[in-house]
């Protein structure tokens, strides 16, 4: 009777690693650091990831003290990367396209 139990725990948990890799898709990370351009001082901001046809946010993020900031679990396609801070005027963009070749990434003006 032990036997069996213990079979059925083999069968379900190598279904689970299998099920797992069928359904493993490459995200991937973006990070960087947000300073001013005459200064180079790190700026706290609000960052966003925008699907490039909708420009519905896809993921958001903020800035810490020192300008850092990261958005995970980005799936291969084109973005744009939005980046707002209160007291300016103008937010700043670039386009992102992330693929097998690498990301590359364009000054949208």
């Amino acid at each position: 009777m032990k036997t069996i139990q213990l079979k059925s725990v083999f069968i379900l948990a190598g279904f689970v690693l299998l099920s797992t890799q069928l359904f493993a898709r490459d995200l991937f990370e973006i990070k960087g650091k947000i300073v001013k351009n005459d200064t180079q001082e790190a700026v706290s901001a609000s960052v966003f990831l925008l699907d490039s046809k909708s420009m519905e946010i896809i993921l958001d993020t903020t800035c810490n003290v020192n300008g850092d900031f990261r958005i995970e679990g980005v799936e291969k396609g084109n973005y744009i990367l939005l980046v707002q801070k209160a007291g300016y005027q103008k937010p700043e963009k670039r386009i992102i396209n992330i693929s097998e070749k690498g990301v590359e990434i364009k000054l949208l003006k």
